[in-house]
């Protein structure tokens, strides 16, 4: 009886080393985000250095210097459609959703961030077509126009069916060259999103700020913000937010946000 009782204690300590050699081993591997298959500057947007492609932006230095500050690896980060990154961090296949807007947290299957950062909404109407112009009263007033927008994104927010948007543009070329050809009579963005855009491209600046398209803030829209959405299938998700939560806090008391900001939106 002794030797078997030994017998079965060996077992068990060789099962909490694996068990915790495995452990060791998975907090090692590098963290696995993605975000929206689309440019989204300063907050996440491929930079080209002459050689190679690489993801930059606000929410990648505010992840990346979160695990910097906890010893760990830099994050693996790649865009991919939406729903797709949403769905895979759901199931616990994506460790991290970046930039998840404040209309679209679901708590349930996410541990969410606390926002690192605001973003305001404006519609771009073209003059082309409504050489009147486009007046928003209220959010309402948007089930009367033809709206167009990007591919992956949704409009549940302000009260609008996304199947009713057309969603077939996958960059802002398409998309306001689709508003200037009449397919729809307007489009909503972010306003620190359409800066960004006009910093990193001359030609989306000139095509922004042609005499044809009008830009006005929407009305009764609330500030969102822009959170980390980690998924709760993984191990150290609360670690994980914690972090992220301190590190924010940290970037916004120090200004180290608005001195990244600054530097993303000089940039041409």
């Amino acid at each position: 009886m002794l030797n078997e009782h030994m017998g079965q204690w060996k077992f068990r300590i060789i099962g909490v080393l694996i068990y915790s050699i495995s452990l060791a081993a998975h907090a090692s591997e590098p963290i696995h985000a993605c975000a929206a298959d689309l440019e989204y500057p300063p907050y996440l947007f491929t930079q080209h250095d002459g050689q190679r492609d690489t993801l930059v932006g606000l929410a990648i230095d505010i992840l990346q210097t979160s695990l910097k500050n906890a010893g760990e690896p830099p994050a693996r980060i790649e865009k991919l459609p939406w729903l797709r990154c949403l769905k895979l961090a759901e199931v616990g296949e994506i460790d991290v959703v970046l930039n998840v807007p404040t209309a679209q947290i679901d708590p349930q299957p996410y541990r969410i961030s606390e926002p690192y950062a605001v973003v305001h909404t404006i519609y771009v109407t073209s003059r082309v077509n409504s050489p009147h112009g486009i007046i928003i009263h209220s959010l309402e007033d948007l089930k009367k126009y033809r709206i167009c927008g990007l591919l992956g994104i949704r409009y549940d927010s302000y009260g609008i069916d996304t199947a009713q948007v057309d969603a077939g543009s996958n960059n802002y070329r398409s998309l306001i060259n689709k508003l200037n050809a009449g397919h729809c009579d307007l489009f909503l963005e972010k306003r620190e999103i359409i800066d960004g855009l006009q910093a990193r491209s001359p030609e989306l600046k000139a095509m922004l700020n042609s005499a044809s398209l009008v830009q006005t803030p929407l009305p009764e829209d609330s500030p969102l913000g822009l959170h980390y959405a980690i998924s709760r299938r993984i191990p150290n998700a609360q670690v994980l937010l914690d972090r992220l939560n301190t590190t924010i806090a940290t970037l916004q008391n120090n200004k180290q946000l608005d001195k990244w900001m600054t530097s993303y939106l000089k940039q041409q």
